[in-house]
């Protein structure tokens, strides 16, 4: 219901409350002094027919009574009139038949009253006179004052209904002003005024309005020239961000590949040394030269591992359905045959377990998540490591399990980090595969985290598309935002 039929239907309510209240009211006072002033009548017909009936008594005369009474009995007031005498012997009424019978006052039906006047001298009780009164008229005459009043109030009603209509229209046009340009004002139109005349609170409301909507009109003007500011400087920076990650990129990779070289030489050297002439050097000098050949292995292995992660940066990624499963176990006899000595682990793979993502860096994945978990669990009894998928709070994650050594939860916090290690000495590697993890796992745009407890294993997840579509990394965006810039 509009707020105009609203505002109608409370003052129709509120007014015909008040009429109902009047009318009955009105009606109350209307019965109360009728019955006064009918009390009033009975006591002077009475008073006067116990006159006439008292000197018809003493005369002893009833016929000029008789022909009088029967002449009141045309009125409707008046029912029944009887003259008794002393005995209790009707000697005149208004209807001859009861004139010689017993005088009995008993009302002869609902509407009906008797009012009984005794008659004296100074003798004693001459008789006694009585009228039955007819309360017909009475309630005829209320029928008409309630129904009289009842149209009064239905016609005062239906003119407050009309009025109510046209108070309403008068108040919500112009509130229904205000709400059309709310409307529009949410639609985006700040230039909207709604400008509403009068000095009422409407009209103050709307000023309010109308102020409110310049200053938005302002502000929305500010944050336009706001925005077009700071496209500029992001354009600006962009360009600088990426072309800073293009240098740093570039050089990480010169620098690795430059490196490739000497080291290459070096262990050479070392190996050449070692080959011709190891059993001639004394035995501390051929500890000298094994200890630089393995440094030498180690930072080959780290240059290459640095090469693949300023590689993941670069490349671009593709998404396409893929087999974890088929991919794991195209790894493992690899990992395997690289690994450490020790009791082969046992290792759950399930038949199929499809995703979707770039094959060739999904298998990378696998190389360094499984790789880590055959290393760690090297020195156990019984190795186990599973590969899986399960769904969690975060959503649908695979996982890598293993029953390793673990870690603390504590010192965890950069273990994506390249070139940090919790486990130092104790096991090969170059402290940068989690790192190349987590990079390819971001490349697709998924997360990876870690769970683990110190000698009871570790657990890495990671979050991959649902779908295939176009992957989204951050690094790319970059140096395509600043070449169309």
């Amino acid at each position: 219901m509009s707020l105009r039929y609203r505002i109608a239907l409370t003052i129709f309510v509120l007014e015909a409350a008040m009429l109902a209240l009047v009318l009955w009211q009105s009606l109350t006072i209307f019965l109360e002094g009728t019955r006064q002033e009918l009390a009033v009548t009975d006591r002077v017909i009475l008073d006067a027919l116990s006159d006439l009936g008292r000197a018809a008594l003493l005369a002893d005369d009833y016929a000029a009574l008789q022909a009088y009474l029967e002449r009141l009995h045309e009125d409707p007031h008046l029912y029944t009139i009887v003259l008794a005498d002393g005995h209790g012997r009707v000697v005149a009424a208004s209807t001859p038949a009861r004139v010689g019978a017993r005088f009995d006052p008993t009302p002869g039906g609902e509407d009906r009253y008797w009012r009984l006047a005794p008659i004296h001298d100074a003798a004693g009780a001459l008789g006694v006179v009585g009228v039955e009164f007819s309360s017909a008229p009475f309630a005829q005459a209320y029928r008409h004052a309630r129904n009289t009043g009842i149209a009064f109030a239905a016609g005062g009603m239906l003119v407050i209904a009309a009025l109510g209509l046209l108070m309403g229209r008068l108040l919500t046009r112009r509130l229904d002003r205000l709400t059309a340009a709310a409307q529009r004002l949410g639609q985006g139109d700040t230039g909207v005024q709604v400008r509403l005349p009068g000095r009422d609170e409407v009209a103050r409301l709307g000023i309010v309005f109308d102020v409110m909507a310049r200053r938005i009109d302002e502000h929305r003007a500010a944050l336009e020239a706001l925005n077009r500011d700071l496209e500029a400087r992001v354009r600006e920076r962009t360009a600088a961000l990426a072309k800073l990650l293009h240098d740093m990129e570039s050089f990480s990779y010169s620098v690795s590949h430059d490196l490739r070289a000497p080291v290459r030489a070096i262990d050479g050297y070392c190996r050449a040394l070692l080959d011709d002439f190891g059993d001639r050097l004394p035995a501390e000098a051929r500890g000298y030269v094994e200890r630089a050949h393995a440094a030498g292995r180690r930072m080959g292995a780290l240059i290459d591992d640095l090469l693949v992660l300023a590689r993941l940066s670069q490349e671009q990624v593709r998404s396409e359905p893929v087999d974890l499963a088929r991919l794991a176990r195209e790894v493992l006899p690899l990992l395997r045959d690289a690994g450490a000595e020790g009791p082969r682990p046992e290792i759950r793979i399930p038949e199929t377990l499809p995703a979707h993502g770039d094959p060739r860096l999904l298998r990378i994945l696998l190389e360094q998540l499984l790789g880590n978990a055959l290393k760690y669990t090297s020195g156990g009894a019984r190795p186990r490591i599973e590969l899986g998928v399960e769904d969690s709070g975060a959503g649908r994650e695979y996982f890598v399990r293993d029953n390793g050594i673990g870690f603390d939860m504590e010192r965890a916090e950069g273990l994506f980090e390249p070139f940090r290690r919790l486990h130092e000495g104790a096991y090969p590697g170059t402290g940068v595969g989690l790192a190349i993890a987590r990079r390819i796992v971001e490349r697709h745009g998924g997360r990876i985290r870690a769970q683990g407890e110190l000698g009871r294993g570790a657990t890495f997840f990671f979050t991959l598309p649902d779908t295939p579509a176009p992957v989204h990394d951050p690094a790319v965006s970059v140096q395509l935002t600043a070449s169309a810039g």
